[in-house]
């Protein structure tokens, strides 16, 4: 018995002495093991870390996004003011150019209007203009229809009593003794008195009677040549400044019938008469007469250039716009008394302003 249990006592410890000794593997790993939970451990910890730092970061995130979101909510309002205000005041300039430009065509149309009024009302005084303009050419050619004029007498030739020398003059040249010349006035022209030389005053006779002053006319053009001291002197009728103009203006005309040995009368007032060998033309004017005369081949360019830089002294003639000539008498009558209705208007508002 205590021989059998010394040996169970030896097994055990035999067993105790294997299980607490250790090869070197069996060390090793579990030193690898060790290392193995530090390890992660240690990626615990750092995992907890990056967990701490990345809510940390979100947090600032947040923080700075809250504060940019703030600050951007204080600028749109600041910006919505801001625009709020120059849109207002924007919208007041609009209305206030709106009120300006309603008031400009509120201005243009009254002027439009005006203007209508004024363009009808000077039409309506070109016409009257030209009418009297007209009658009153043709009152003061009546007043002189008794009258005449000498060309070429010299000056101071008439010494004291013009009259007396006149009607020496034109009983001695025209073989007129026996006729009573009735010469109410005489005189020279008036123009100043010309230099040595030059071409002298014409004289200006006033008959009493009108068959007198034809017969002396009609005397001194069949006469044709007159002299006065060597010099020739003219007998004509006393026109207007203006028929006398036009009826000058016909000379370029008459020079170019001359050298083609065509006659040619000036009639009264401005016509022309031309003896064609086709028959006797009449022109009214010196515009017709030159048209016809280049068409005929009478007039070459530069005659026909000269006469068409004739201006007539009268003025330039009132153009009748379309819807003028087109008008009927009744409309034209209508329109007429529309305008002198204005005319009185205007009168009125005149007087009242002043």
């Amino acid at each position: 018995m205590p021989g059998g249990r010394k040996s169970r006592i030896k097994g055990k410890t035999s067993v105790n002495s294997e299980e607490n000794v250790l090869s070197p593997s069996d060390s090793e790993d579990s030193t690898s093991c060790a290392d193995k939970l530090t390890s992660v451990d240690n990626m615990e910890d750092m995992k907890v870390s990056i967990i701490a730092e990345i809510k940390q970061i979100h947090t600032d995130i947040s923080n700075e996004i809250n504060e940019a979101t703030d600050q951007l909510k204080r600028e749109l309002g600041d910006f919505r003011g801001e625009m709020n205000t120059k849109l207002n005041a924007i919208e007041t300039d609009i209305k206030d150019v709106t009120t300006r430009m309603e008031a400009a065509e509120d201005r243009i149309n009254e002027m439009e209007a005006f203007n209508t009024d004024a363009r009808d009302l000077l039409s309506h005084s070109l016409e009257l203009q030209e009418q009297l303009q007209t009658r009153l050419e043709d009152l003061e050619a009546r007043s002189r229809r008794n009258n005449i004029r000498i060309h070429g007498i010299e000056e101071e030739a008439e010494g004291d009593d013009i009259t007396g020398f006149v009607e020496r003059f034109i009983k001695t040249e025209l073989a007129l003794p026996d006729t009573p010349l009735g010469i109410q006035r005489c005189h020279r022209s008036l123009a100043a008195k010309p230099p040595h030389g030059a071409n002298p005053r014409s004289f200006v006779l006033c008959f009493l009677e009108f068959q007198i002053k034809e017969r002396v006319l009609q005397s001194a053009w069949k006469r044709k040549d007159i002299q006065y001291k060597g010099k020739r002197i003219f007998f004509e009728q006393d026109y207007t400044s203006d028929i006398l103009a036009k009826r000058k203006a016909y000379a370029p005309i008459r020079r170019a019938l001359k050298e083609k040995n065509l006659r040619c009368q000036t009639l009264h007032p401005a016509r022309l008469r031309v003896h064609l060998q086709t028959g006797t033309v009449i022109y009214r004017d010196l515009q017709e007469a030159a048209n016809d005369l280049k068409g005929r081949g009478v007039i070459n360019t530069e005659t026909f250039n000269q006469v068409t830089k004739y201006k007539d002294p009268s003025g330039p003639r009132m153009v009748k716009s379309a819807w003028q000539n087109a008008g009927t008498s009744r409309r034209q009558r209508e329109r007429i008394k529309g305008i002198q209705e204005k005319l009185k208007e205007f009168r009125r508002n005149v007087d009242a302003t002043s």
